[in-house]
């Protein structure tokens, strides 16, 4: 075979790795502008607060000048210091009927509210017995998990009510080179267990409904074409040294 056939050949296997070995910068990028828009959009902040339902775990503490009168109403030490393992063990546990048992207070239905109904239904409560006081609610059953192609997969447990997709992204460690970040897979256990796609290098995504999560969702991210055809394992700087040692050997003959 000729030397510049040779030559002509290995030129296309460089051109043919270079090709499918890199992804695209645009495929990278989060929240791109893809509508080109010169002006400023200022939209409202799309949120879907979550309802509280049986099973959950809600943190209730009651906080006042009068640290005697305030620590009737709390389970647990008086301290204002919340610490992450305390603020689930001394959580209330929403019942099968929709009721937590606060104590002095007594029953109070829960299911159905989001966090902040619950706390403005317990601040009414409180104030028939203690004037001035402050109530603090949060879930502390909040978790999220993400896998597929991130840094680092697992289960992480927030209690952020309102953290979104990519919070929770950066949580995992960022996505890697070949996640595929046009079509991450949103899996909402509720009472119907919706699927929803989102596409994070476009800029609408966050004011969309999907852009924030809720208590047990699970985000999956899918690889790109180019993993699944085992590019990204492909030896390619063998590859290219052992091209690198032919073309200085041909030279070396044709000398």
């Amino acid at each position: 075979m000729p030397v510049k056939s040779i030559y002509k050949i290995i030129f296309f296997i460089v051109i043919f790795i270079g090709l499918f070995s890199c992804t695209p910068q645009k495929r990278l990028r989060y929240l791109q502008d893809k509508n080109n828009s010169k002006d400023t959009i200022v939209q409202n902040r799309v949120l879907t607060a979550y309802k509280v339902r049986p099973k959950d775990n809600l943190y209730i503490k009651v906080i006042s000048m009068d640290e005697k009168a305030y620590s009737f109403f709390n389970g647990e030490s008086s301290s204002n210091i919340v610490y992450e393992q305390s603020a689930y063990l001394y959580s209330y546990e929403v019942s099968d009927s929709g009721f937590v048992t606060i104590p002095v207070i007594g029953k109070v239905y829960v299911s159905g509210l989001t966090v902040y109904q619950i706390k403005d239904t317990i601040q009414k409560s409180i104030d028939q017995y203690l004037k001035g006081a402050t109530i603090i609610v949060k879930l502390t059953n909040f978790k999220i998990t993400v896998l597929g192609e991130v840094n680092h997969p697992g289960t992480f447990k927030t209690y952020d009510n309102s953290i979104n997709v990519l919070e929770a992204i950066g949580l995992a460690g960022d996505l890697t080179t070949y996640g595929n970040r046009q079509k991450i897979m949103i899996i909402r256990q509720n009472e119907n267990n919706k699927v929803y796609f989102i596409d994070i290098t476009d800029r609408k995504i966050i004011y969309s409904n999907e852009f924030y999560l809720l208590p047990n969702d699970i985000i999956y991210v899918d690889a790109l074409k180019a993993k699944a055809y085992g590019f990204n394992v492909f030896p390619f700087a063998t590859l290219l040294s052992g091209i690198t040692t032919l073309i200085l050997l041909f030279n070396y003959l044709k000398l």
